[in-house]
């Protein structure tokens, strides 16, 4: 037993993964099982009773909020003001070693790291120097190059084959390095570049971490698996903590098998399971423990909890979506009268055109909400102009940050002047001390260069934003294009950003303009969680977090699961692990919700079939309220089939996947899926998109 820090209150799981510190270990932890409550515990005990060296220690996880937070409880449970060791993201860490070592790869240390909207700009000018003309938009592909570069080819758009894809990858690469810039995407595969093709400095940092814990493994991608296996070389200790039932990032690359084939790569691996929930009342847990059952590639676990009292457990099943949402806003208002925080309510769904209706009501009902996943602070035009000002300061060589702040005040600098600026040399910023006095805006770069370079020579320190702000006349900026509220509002952030920087002043012992901006760079783009209002959603932004009451509305095919996924199997589970995940958020009670039409674009009403999930599940633990009842789970009955326009007496036809049929209202298809032994078909349709119908609505077209 330990003689350090006291573990009497960990529990004989969470006790055996703490004590386990040779070799490699997997723990398997279930929803609210207090999993980063383990890794906290584990780095302590490392320090407190086996005298593991800070500096030894590394332990990654996906946020810098869930890193923060790990930090502080070690600190607490040590006793100390500060733990020198690394507790980081895995993008955190990158940019550390990249920050030294990046000149082997053909980087200075002073590289830009491009924001998700720097990098759509990039690809704006990619696309536009390549003269490509593609029908989707910058942002569509920007997403399709990071699925690229990690590896993720198999759902490229049509537009981007394999031979353009690459072209347009290999300039954007190009372009970024050129400029002395990385994306997100480039501090992993950079890292793991520079790990590969230099033995001596795998060696130095693998050396330097002996004992490694990643929590969160569900959720790391290929690059990151093998930043894992790199780092891990000459580990005494590696412990991975994840939950292949909660990941749900497929779209963003991550690969949940990456836990089975942990096993496999790394063994022998210990595995211990955490199954006892803290959070959430033991008839939530059934229905998530049923729910997830029916997925396979897993490891089984069985959650369970020691609250025995029961919250409302509702199902209500909506006519319209107006009707789903009154219900949503009815029940919120009355629990809020009886004494529950707003802040304690949050509404989940697959995708964010759901709210419309839920914030029409709510307004109705005078509920205080809040939508999660607005514009960030981070992304606000203001903060924007004030940061590529800093980077630029930072970064002469970042050409994007030049071009967003050039006519900021307004230069009459146009894009065609700033295309001859090149022919000097391949950064703008450079190429103003060679331009003639006869070039268009001489004067005007001139005196921009002359400012840029008076802030360069400012020291970074309490004074220096006002100094910015002085020096570009930004404030004066504002009230030429602003007016009232508005103006308010954004001067507002300007000093907000102020305040930024001055607490990031007081926290560091060695602050610098670079490190600052590091740390803006890796801000999480998880919002900020009202407590005073309810908290409306979608699934994914509810991830890692809990409330007493959730309502999932939507639940209807094609749309939770989404049409997309019916014709493929991998596809619906990580859509019921994104269902298993909303279930789990609750601690007391939960509401689940369908309608049964609902409008999709510029598509007219569909009479939709409830959500699959239903099926899964005892529906006894719930109240069924509005049109539905227990008796009708059997979703292929007449009374739940979508509205075909064909008589159910119609004769059945045999339909197989890829076959052609014609639908008197929807025109030609083809079948993605059989689904009911034949009874419904999946099909996509050439004008309407995806349909779930009766088989015997169809008629076969002969090839």
């Amino acid at each position: 037993m330990a003689k350090g820090i006291d573990l009497s209150s960990l529990n004989p799981s969470q006790l055996e993964a703490v004590l386990y510190n040779e070799g490699n270990l997997l723990v398997s932890a279930g929803a609210g099982s207090g999993k980063t409550r383990v890794i906290a515990y584990k780095v302590a005990y490392l320090v407190s009773d086996l005298y593991v060296p800070h500096q030894n220690i590394l332990a990654v996880t996906f946020t810098n909020k869930a890193a923060g937070e790990m930090k502080e409880r070690v600190e607490k449970l040590l006793n100390l003001d500060f733990f020198s060791g690394q507790i980081s993201t895995f993008h955190s860490f990158c940019l550390k070693v990249l920050r030294r070592e990046a000149h082997y790869i053909g980087y200075s240390g002073d590289f830009s790291v491009c924001d998700s909207y720097d990098s759509i700009q990039v690809v704006k000018d990619v696309l536009s120097t390549l003269k490509i003309k593609l029908k989707l938009k910058p942002r569509a592909v920007h997403s399709a190059i990071s699925g690229y570069k990690n590896g993720k080819v198999a759902d490229l758009p049509d537009e981007l084959n394999k031979g353009n894809i690459e072209f347009i990858v290999n300039t954007y690469n190009n372009y970024l390095k050129n400029n002395n810039l990385m994306d997100f995407d480039d501090l992993l595969i950079n890292c793991v570049k520079l790990f590969e093709a230099r033995e001596d400095i795998l060696s130095f940092y693998s050396n330097q971490f002996p004992f490694i814990l990643i929590d969160e493994f569900q959720d790391t991608n290929s690059i990151q698996y093998r930043l894992v296996k790199l780092l891990s070389a000459n580990s005494i200790h590696l412990c991975v903590v994840g939950d292949e039932d909660q990941s749900i990032y497929g779209f963003r690359g991550a690969e949940y098998r990456n836990i089975s084939s942990f096993l496999n790569d790394f063994a022998p691996v210990k595995v211990v399971k955490l199954e006892k929930n803290y959070r959430s009342t033991k008839p939530v847990l059934e229905v998530a423990n049923s729910v997830i059952s029916n997925n396979t590639n897993r490891i089984k676990k069985s959650l369970y909890s020691e609250k025995d009292f029961s919250g409302e457990m509702v199902i209500f099943g909506a006519a319209r979506p107006d009707d789903e949402a009154e219900f949503v806003a009815s029940n919120v208002g009355r629990l809020i009268e009886s004494g529950e925080p707003p802040g304690d309510i949050a509404v989940l769904y697959r995708a964010n055109y759901l709210s419309r209706h839920l914030e029409d009501s709510l307004m109705k009902w005078g509920i205080p909400y809040v939508v999660v996943g607005g514009i960030r602070f981070y992304e606000r035009k203001e903060i924007k102009d004030i940061l590529a000002y800093l980077r630029l300061i930072n970064n002469p060589h970042d050409n994007v940050s030049f071009k967003r702040v050039i006519n900021l005040p307004k230069r009459g600098i146009g894009e065609k002047t700033l295309e001859k600026l090149l022919q000097f040399s391949p950064y703008f910023y450079e190429s103003i001390d060679l331009i003639p006095e006869n070039f268009p805006k001489y004067r005007q770069f001139r005196s921009f260069k002359e400012s840029i370079e008076r802030l360069k020579r400012v020291h970074f320190n309490k004074g220096f934003f006002d100094t910015l702000l002085k020096e570009t006349g930004y404030l004066d900026i504002l009230k030429t294009e602003y007016l009232g509220y508005e103006l308010e509002s954004r001067t507002e952030n300007i000093y907000e950003f102020r305040n930024i920087i001055k607490e990031y002043l007081d926290r560091r012992e060695n602050p610098s303009l670079s490190d600052f901006l590091d740390s803006v760079a890796l801000v999480s783009d998880t919002d900020t969680i009202s407590g005073d209002a309810v908290n409306l959603m979608t699934v994914h932004s509810a991830k890692g977090l809990e409330f007493n009451t959730i309502f999932v509305v939507g639940l209807e095919e094609g749309v939770f699961p989404t049409a997309k996924s019916l014709s493929d199997t991998s596809k619906v589970e990580e859509e019921r692990r994104l269902f298993y995940v909303a279930i789990t958020r609750a601690k007391t009670n939960l509401f689940l919700s369908f309608s049964r039409t609902r409008g999709f674009g510029n598509s007219s009403f569909s009479r939709n079939v409830p959500s699959r999930f239903f099926r899964e599940f005892p529906v006894d633990f719930f109240d069924c309220k509005g049109d539905f009842s227990k008796e009708e789970v059997d979703f292929t009955r007449s009374s739940y089939a979508p509205d075909t326009g064909i008589s159910d007496e119609a004769k059945e036809i045999s339909l197989t996947r890829g076959d052609t049929v014609a639908h008197n209202r929807y025109g030609e298809g083809e079948v993605m899926n059989v689904l009911d032994g034949g009874a419904r078909v999946i099909v996509k349709f050439k004008r309407v998109g995806i349909k779930i119908l009766r088989s015997n609505s169809l008629s076969i077209l002969e090839a």
